[in-house]
């Protein structure tokens, strides 16, 4: 029996038809996607793709959070998942820095009734990990958990990763994915995560074989191969995992089970 192939964190990217040519293409079966408010790969000079960027550096410092352009970009999502539903499983994203009673209605209008998966991609600045405690309250009132995916890269900090491990403590149950691996922070993430079962380690945007080599070692049950597609490419992402798991099991999992139990796909 073959194993399902999940790449379990890509973009909206247009024309769809592309898109889905790519995953085939990397002989992905289906894919998480998420929304975005920037279409770099529409771009087609180097100053167009300047400006997507900066729209997107923007909003990872948090120096943005537009909500109508994110309600925006989530009935994007939903269209394209709609139309696509043997190949795309949604997240959705939630604003950061909102009060609970706010945080708890989005999550309910435009997660749980569009009927996705899950949150994401929860972005916030430099130290200002405080700001989605909230996210974490509103989750831990459900009773099937809604795992929620964390920009952790850069600008965050290694402050940042522990407070997320904080909330994560102080809220048990809520599953949570650190997108990512930490970034520059991975070998402190993996250290940080190896005994908290509840913390799923994204290997999408690794700069080096070293962080997927250790978390596979430390952890093969929550390690999610993903390409965060279009900034990554899905058929070089698997060739990297399938080059460094040499083990099948271990490869079958990272490459597609355990985002399945994880979302109980």
């Amino acid at each position: 029996m073959s194993v399902e192939i999940i790449d379990s964190h890509v973009h909206v990217m247009f024309p769809v038809e592309k898109q889905v040519e790519l995953l085939k293409e990397a002989g992905i079966d289906r894919a998480i996607l998420f929304p975005t408010l920037v279409h770099p790969e529409g771009a087609e000079s180097r100053d167009e793709f300047k400006n997507e960027i900066e729209i997107l550096n923007r909003i990872l410092r948090g120096e943005t959070n537009p909500i109508d352009a994110r309600i925006a970009s989530i009935e994007e999502l939903v269209s394209v998942v709609d139309s696509n539903r043997n190949i795309f499983i949604g997240f959705g994203s939630v604003p950061v820095g909102q009060d609970l009673d706010f945080t708890s209605g989005w999550i309910e209008k435009y997660i749980v009734e569009k009927k996705l998966a899950g949150v994401g991609e929860v972005a916030f600045g430099a130290g200002e990990a405080h700001k989605i405690e909230n996210i974490f309250k509103a989750l831990s009132d459900y009773e099937n958990s809604l795992p929620a995916w964390i920009h952790t890269f850069n600008p965050l900090t290694l402050d940042d990763i522990r407070t997320i491990i904080r909330f994560s403590e102080k809220y048990p149950g809520e599953k949570i994915i650190l997108g990512h691996g930490g970034g520059s922070y991975w070998l402190e993430t993996i250290e940080l995560i190896k005994n908290k079962p509840d913390i799923y380690f994204d290997i999408s945007a690794s700069f080096s074989i070293l962080p997927v080599k250790f978390a596979v070692r430390e952890f093969p049950d929550r390690v999610l191969f993903s390409s965060d597609m279009p900034y990554g490419n899905p058929y070089l992402a698997r060739e990297s995992v399938e080059y460094i798991v040499k083990d099948k099991t271990l490869r079958s999992m990272i490459l597609g089970e355990n985002i399945i139990k994880l979302l109980k796909q």
